[in-house]
């Protein structure tokens, strides 16, 4: 059984031990993930257009995630946005608000994560 859009995640997370316990996480938060290593990678595939949100790590080689959705915000793309980072720079949190998405620092938990996420969905409906 298909997810409903609203619960496909489009994850962008470069660390493979991180992003295998992203997937986990997601799954048991109730979410399916579509997982890249790369934000080219992430921007290449048109599977994932049908998604909800997108998850992805600010901290990318090459493009980095917030290069990611300005390109995609350039494009009309408005789809709610999680950054998550290890750095506590308020660089990143005045970027994440330009680009209307959350910011959650890692290490985090399964409370924070479906938080972060329900409040970037409830801000793309503003």
């Amino acid at each position: 059984m298909e997810s409903l859009p609203e619960r496909r995640i489009v994850l962008v997370e470069d660390d493979r031990d991180m992003r295998n316990a992203l997937l986990v996480l997601l799954k048991t938060l109730g979410y399916a993930a579509i997982d890249y290593a790369s934000a080219e990678r992430a921007l290449s595939d048109a599977t994932f257009e049908g998604a909800g949100c997108m998850l992805i790590d600010i901290h990318l080689p090459g493009m980095t995630g917030t290069d990611m959705v300005r390109q995609l915000r350039a494009r009309g793309c408005d789809w709610p946005v999680v950054f998550t980072t290890a750095h506590d720079d308020e660089r990143y949190r005045i970027e994440s608000t330009r680009l209307h998405a959350q910011l959650l620092r890692k290490p985090f938990g399964g409370a924070a994560l479906r938080d972060a996420l329900d409040r970037a969905k409830a801000e793309e409906k503003d």
